[in-house]
């Protein structure tokens, strides 16, 4: 139903607490599991996704970064894990690993109006009930006066609601038909076991927040107590053995990022985490391997820094000054002191 039928469009859940949900260019439509709990229905779920179709529609996200409006590197958190993604979502992955990711655009007032407008033509055709649109918005404008609805603020940021919002949906509405589907029960029904397993996410992201905190023990019992309660999920082994690493304990640390990756090898967070703790452990070569199966799947400034390392420790001054140059394309952080550094090896090789 959407105006660029020739996008090829991709959907991915975001294994991430917070409510949130963004569209890359070219068609790549995510949303972060928070939100998915946080939704009602399967048309409040269609509002969703059609209202990030049509930014993707409109070229929105795009046109965001050419006008330089992408939040700044770094202020995504490389722990965030997707779930169960593979090859196929690599560009998602990138914008993760990059930190300027299209979901801190903050879309203009008249994007958000032309996406809700659209948005609801949409989920109508597909044979959802349009009002679930308003439902949704004044849900997400009461939320917005609630000081103690933080998790929030991510996606009020980037998709700001408002009355004129709901008002503009209800007129909306009255043009559209009114037999079209909620999908209550079947929505219940999908999510069943991700209700189930979510008191173990908030138990990892306690634990995230322990190690912020550098409450490193706390954040083991922690992620031990979210194990205990789905055993299956690579986050949670990947935030022990991160906590497990801030206190030396690194041989405890390599078993539970050794399981993080087994459980998910195709992304690239905990194979980025091993690969830098084998450098810790001087593990060269299987700290190389690590490193350059990350950067296959996210290429990440960090992962070829710590490749630029290994290169030094085996004296192969071609090869770090082929990482330190990728280190550069990378991100634009920390140009100076790598410069300074393919600098100094200038002189040598």
């Amino acid at each position: 139903h959407s105006r660029r039928l020739s996008l090829p469009y991709e959907f991915v859940v975001l294994n991430d607490s917070s409510p949130n949900a963004w569209a890359l260019p070219g068609g790549k439509i995510a949303i972060n599991r928070g939100l998915l709990l946080a939704l009602n229905n399967e048309a409040e779920l269609a509002a969703v996704l059609a209202h990030e179709i049509v930014h993707a529609d409109a070229r929105h996200s795009a046109q965001s970064q050419e006008l330089g409006s992408i939040i700044s590197i770094g202020q995504v958190l490389a722990s965030e894990l997707l779930s169960n993604a593979g090859y196929n979502h690599q560009a998602i992955q990138q914008g993760i690993a990059y930190g300027g990711l299209y979901g801190q655009t903050r879309y203009s007032r008249s994007r958000e109006l032309e996406a809700d407008l659209y948005g609801m033509k949409y989920m109508s055709a597909a044979g959802y009930d349009s009002r679930a649109a308003i439902s949704l918005q004044k849900t997400f404008v009461e939320l917005s006066k609630d000081a103690k609805a933080d998790s929030f603020n991510q996606l009020f940021a980037s998709h700001p609601p408002s009355q004129e919002r709901v008002n503009a949906n209800q007129q909306t509405s009255l043009l559209l038909p009114l037999n079209g589907e909620r999908g209550e029960d079947r929505y219940r029904q999908e999510l069943r076991l991700l209700r189930k397993r979510q008191p173990a996410y908030a138990l990892s992201d306690q634990a995230k927040t322990a190690i912020a905190d550098k409450k490193y023990r706390q954040a083991i019992n922690l992620a031990d107590q979210a194990i205990a309660i789905e055993p299956m999920e690579s986050e949670f082994y990947e935030v022990k053995g991160a906590a497990q690493t801030k206190i030396d304990q690194a041989s405890a640390a390599l078993i539970s990022l050794n399981k993080a990756v087994a459980l998910n090898k195709h992304y690239y967070s905990p194979v980025l985490r091993r690969g830098i703790l084998q450098v810790n452990l001087k593990a060269y070569d299987l700290a190389e391997q690590d490193l350059l199966a990350s950067v296959k799947l996210a290429p990440s400034q960090i992962a070829f820094l710590t490749l630029a390392e290994i290169a030094q420790q085996k004296q192969n001054c071609p090869a770090e000054k082929r990482y330190l140059r990728q280190a550069l394309s990378a991100s634009n952080k920390n140009r100076a002191a790598i410069n300074q550094q393919l600098t100094a090896l200038n002189g040598r090789c």
